[in-house]
Formats: C-alpha cells, sequence, structure tokens
C-alpha cells in the first residue's frame, strides 16, 4: 500500500481540529501529531477562515439567486467569490478588470467570457477567458464547474446553460 500525503493530511487535520474543538490543549495535540503548537495554530486558523469563505460564498449565492437578473452589476470580488474560483484565477481576473477600470461586472458578462469568441487572428476563435494571463485551463475549468454547480436563480441558470453547451462543444476534456 503506498502512502498518499493528500488523502493523509485532511484525515490528520480533521482529527486535530475534533480534539481542539474538544478541548485538547493545543500542546497535547501537537505532541500527539508531533507538531509544533504553532503548526496546530495554523490549522486552526486556515479552518477558521476556510468555514467564514464558505459563508460568504454562500451568502453571495444566495444574493445572486434571489436577484436572478443577469444583468445586475456586482462587485468583482463578490462575484468572483460566489462562483468559487480558486486564488491564481481570480487574482488575475481581479488584476485584468481593474487595470481596465472595471469595479463591478454583471453575470451575464462574466458567463460570455466562457464560450469561444472571434480573436484579432482572422478565422481564430478562443475563449475570451483564456486569454487572460494566469487564468489557464485550470481556472477556465474551475470558473465554468463553479457556475455550473451554482443555483444562480431560474434565470441566470438558463442563460449559462445556454453558454454551456457551446462550451462543451469547443472544449471536451
Amino acid at each position: 500500500m503506498s502512502y498518499d500525503p493528500k488523502a493523509v493530511i485532511p484525515e490528520r487535520n480533521r482529527q486535530i481540529l475534533q480534539m481542539r474543538k474538544e478541548g485538547v490543549q493545543r500542546i497535547e495535540v501537537a505532541r500527539r501529531f508531533k507538531l509544533s503548537p504553532s503548526r496546530i495554530e495554523q490549522i486552526e486558523k486556515k479552518d477558521a477562515v476556510d468555514k467564514a469563505t464558505a459563508e460568504r460564498r454562500a451568502r453571495l449565492r444566495e444574493a445572486i439567486r434571489s436577484a436572478d437578473d443577469p444583468d445586475r452589476m456586482w462587485p468583482i470580488k463578490d462575484l468572483l467569490d460566489a462562483i468559487g474560483l480558486t486564488r491564481v484565477p481570480k487574482r488575475s481576473l481581479s488584476y485584468r478588470f481593474r487595470a481596465c477600470g472595471q469595479r463591478w461586472l454583471c453575470l451575464r458578462e462574466l458567463m460570455n467570457m466562457a464560450p469561444d469568441a472571434p480573436t484579432e487572428w482572422p478565422k481564430h476563435m478562443m475563449s475570451p477567458l483564456l486569454r487572460v494571463r494566469g487564468v489557464g485551463k485550470k481556472g477556465f475549468w474551475c470558473m465554468v464547474n463553479g457556475l455550473t454547480g451554482s443555483d444562480l436563480g431560474p434565470h441566470c441558470n438558463r442563460e449559462w446553460q445556454e453558454r454551456l453547451i457551446k462550451v462543451k462543444e469547443h472544449y471536451q476534456r
């Protein structure tokens, strides 16, 4: 049997957090797992940040779902957080919009970045999202999956499904 740290570490961290929740002192938890007390504190802080991020994302998604308006303007950071973009593509898109002087974005405009669109080269099509430096394939699929997995409201979901068909036609994995 091989050692897979990607599977072992989350389970270890879950056990650490459970022990701390039960009131076990940080120093005792650190000894049990052969870690420093400061590493235990880091794990606790990351868990708190992850929980706060998940709660914020849920509130933002609920606001988008309630509005159910693809043309409503949202702060860019809120919109990118709501769909659950990972750190690098979120930072790249934020920088791109900020460089253009844009602080607000509608869901329709974000959705339109996924399907192919004409480029400056004749007869060449490419997703505007993939043209943003730093987004890459992982960021592209993170956004596509985020929009697909989010309940954005009936009208917004319908809008996204129309675009998703085009995305799937051109970008089968």
